[in-house]
């Protein structure tokens, strides 16, 4: 899983997924877009170092809610592209899935672009053919506790993976 590091989730996927028998690999998004200027292309060295030694048959893709990215959200979904990309060319790899963003629970989710965005995630979904999660939308319908957005988030991203 590519995903934001977000306070305790790793922790609760970890425990979700243990309960079904499957093991976690989670690699998180840059923290910084220096030097490059998009913290998407600071971690494909990352990405592509995991994904050649993995042996993880499933990747969920989930790209930053706030990339502060320099070169803007066609170069963004480029990057999301290539990933896609290396994943599917990987053996192992029989499921992919792309995601929509964590919603951030601070805000009321009044990102400038984040319709166009999550309809441009779904464009690369059907240009990709991968399996596709909803998650800003699921996740807004439950609670908006912290401890409870972790949890659901969870227990959504493990029954996208073993949906057949």
């Amino acid at each position: 899983m590519i995903a934001e590091a977000l306070p305790d989730l790793e922790n609760k996927l970890q425990t979700e997924f243990e309960k079904h028998g499957m093991r976690l690999e989670f690699l998180p998004w840059s923290s910084t877009a220096l030097p490059s200027g998009s913290a998407l292309l600071e971690t494909l060295p990352q990405i592509q170092r995991r994904l050649h030694s993995t042996v993880a048959d499933a990747l969920v893709l989930i790209p930053p809610a706030k990339t502060e990215s320099v070169f803007g959200a066609r170069e963004d979904l480029n990057t999301l592209s290539l990933v896609l990309e290396l994943a599917a060319a990987k053996n192992s790899i029989r499921r992919i899935v792309l995601s929509t963003p964590f919603p951030d629970l601070r805000e009321a989710d009044v990102r400038s672009g984040g319709a166009e965005r999550d309809e441009a995630l779904r464009r690369l979904r059907r240009e990709r053919g991968t399996g596709f999660l909803e998650l800003n939308a699921l996740l807004r319908r439950g609670k908006n506790e912290p401890e409870a957005f972790s949890v659901r988030a969870a227990e959504l991203i493990r029954a996208e993976i073993t949906r057949k």
